[in-house]
């Protein structure tokens, strides 16, 4: 769900890894997480539902997914409306750091854009999938040029 919000059309299981220790399996830290949407890719390297393509994923999709993986629908599409609520203050405040931080080039500046269209527009798709909406769209007010 993560990587459907920031546009990681490439995540995939191998990004996916099980630490082992004396008290059981735990999830590994993640990593490989990159916005690949922003540079136009669409397709989905893991299915939603039988969806391939970030266009296509509606609702319906996120049901099969969950069903799927034996997780509860509603749970699930609870879960997701609520990373797609708070993506954007999360996203406002990194954008925030570097630019406070780091003297950005134009071309840093203008992937940060990009990236910001991305994820804007893929937590309204959320958001209408689970059902709910945003009255402040809080992703589209950071300003770049700070």
């Amino acid at each position: 769900m993560f990587n459907y919000l920031i546009g990681n059309s490439d995540a995939h299981a191998k990004n996916i890894s099980l630490m082992i220790s004396t008290q059981g399996y735990h999830l590994a830290p993640f990593y490989d997480f990159l916005s690949v949407q922003t540079y136009g890719d669409n397709e989905l390297a893991l299915y939603i539902g039988d969806e391939r393509t970030y266009g296509t994923v509606a609702a319906h999709s996120w049901e099969a997914w969950a069903e799927e993986c034996v997780f509860g629908v509603k749970p699930t599409l609870a879960l997701f409306r609520k990373m797609a609520q708070d993506i954007s203050k999360a996203w406002s405040q990194i954008v925030g750091v570097a630019l406070s931080q780091y003297q950005l080039s134009s071309l840093e500046l203008a992937f940060v854009e990009c990236m910001t269209a991305v994820i804007e527009s893929n937590r309204n798709a959320a958001s209408s999938m689970t059902g709910g909406f945003f009255l402040v769209n809080k992703v589209a007010k950071i300003s770049l040029y700070m």
